[in-house]
């Protein structure tokens, strides 16, 4: 088996890039309490931490985009033998979406090279007694700009590949014209 070379869409004419707004995509973050209650939670802060790009097949102006964020909050926790401490924490959660990050009459390269420029906010989901688990609803907005290829003229996109051909040539196909060579 031939192994698969590792390729990468260059084109012979850029659109450009240009940030896109996003649409704002909610997420979910619980933090599991440890033998203890949650109440008086107070948000301090939700931070993007990380932000990775997939191309999506048959989308060529989307990506599947994958939102790593951070909420940081105080809360009282509650022992069950009466004592309570004002403690802070951090839960962590990540939402994955489609996203169009191009415009319109172009195509994502392929690797997506991409800069977000998002954020998120969170509110107070509530805390779960019978689960133990505090949650909180997580808004990520902001805007992306991806380079990409213009497909309004007859442009033809090429792959510039590394690694090993994806095909063997056949050894059984009749020469082309000129051959024999001269001699």
């Amino acid at each position: 088996m031939t192994p698969r070379a590792e390729c990468e869409t260059i084109c012979t004419e850029l659109a450009g890039s240009g940030a896109m707004p996003i649409v704002p995509v909610s997420g979910l973050c619980q933090f599991q309490a440890q033998g203890h209650t949650i109440s008086d939670v107070v948000i301090t802060g939700c931070a993007v931490q990380q932000v990775s790009f997939q191309p999506v097949a048959g989308v060529p102006r989307g990506a599947l985009m994958t939102v790593s964020y951070d909420v940081h909050f105080d809360y009282t926790a509650a022992f069950p033998e009466g004592a309570s401490i004002r403690e802070s924490a951090v839960c962590s959660g990540s939402v994955q979406f489609i996203q169009l990050v191009t415009p319109s009459r172009s195509v994502l390269l392929t690797p997506p090279q991409c800069t977000p420029d998002l954020h998120c906010r969170a509110t107070d989901g509530g805390f779960d007694p019978a689960t133990g688990t505090q949650s909180f609803v997580v808004l990520v907005f902001g805007s992306v700009d991806c380079v990409s290829c213009s497909s309004r003229r007859v442009v033809e996109n090429v792959q510039l590949c590394s690694g090993a051909p994806l095909a063997e040539p056949r050894q059984d196909a009749a020469p082309g014209p000129g051959w024999p060579p001269r001699t």
